[in-house]
């Protein structure tokens, strides 16, 4: 297709004007040169595929090999590692733990309906004497050296007879609680009391 635009120049003696008359045809005009007609700078401006490298260069490897302590066939063997012992020191006592303080329940047992009634807290947890609880605590802890201090209950009318309070039990010379925390956590879930001890 080709645009053919139309132009008429009129001129008179007083004024220039020019016409523009487009018109649009549907002639196509296709020019082709034959290879004969190509100048010898077409041949220059050609890409020369030959110089173009084809592979990259081969790198020299400046370190050694890797040596190898066993054969590319055989994997190294398999280190054996300690198996993990999931089993707090503690829990090997506690059948032995359990069948004490079941003793202890059974002489708590046998006293007077009155005073059982003071030897059991509101919680439930029973309140042994300051060696049984001793017993029981050694039992878990795997030792002899356990120290519980205590202070008298004052009421209104004086002392308890019967009841004192735990200020502190030292095992081994450290704080039974934070030390041994689990076993602390263990024991009062086991319904021993760690906050009151008898005299009876």
């Amino acid at each position: 297709m080709s645009l053919n635009l139309a132009s008429s120049i009129v001129r008179n003696s007083t004024t220039n004007s020019t016409t523009n008359t487009p018109s649009i045809n549907n002639h196509v005009s296709v020019h082709v040169r034959s290879t004969k007609d190509r100048t010898k700078k077409d041949d220059d401006d050609k890409l020369e595929l030959d110089d173009i490298p084809t592979s990259l260069p081969e790198q020299k490897r400046d370190f050694p090999e890797p040596i190898s302590e066993f054969p590319a066939a055989q994997p190294p063997p398999l280190q054996p590692y300690p198996a993990i012992n999931y089993v707090m020191p503690y829990q090997s006592k506690i059948p032995e733990f359990e069948h004490t303080l079941l003793g202890f329940y059974r002489e708590l047992l046998g006293k007077n309906k009155a005073l059982l009634a003071a030897l059991i807290e509101p919680s439930s947890r029973a309140i042994f004497t300051i060696e049984q609880l001793a017993i029981l605590i050694s039992i878990l802890t795997s030792t002899n050296d356990v120290a519980i201090e205590t202070s008298p209950i004052t009421k209104c009318c004086g002392v308890h007879k019967i009841l004192e309070n735990i200020d502190r039990i030292l095992v081994n010379g450290t704080d039974f609680k934070i030390e041994f925390n689990e076993i602390y956590n263990y024991m009062m879930n086991s319904g021993v009391s760690l906050i009151h001890i008898t005299h009876m």
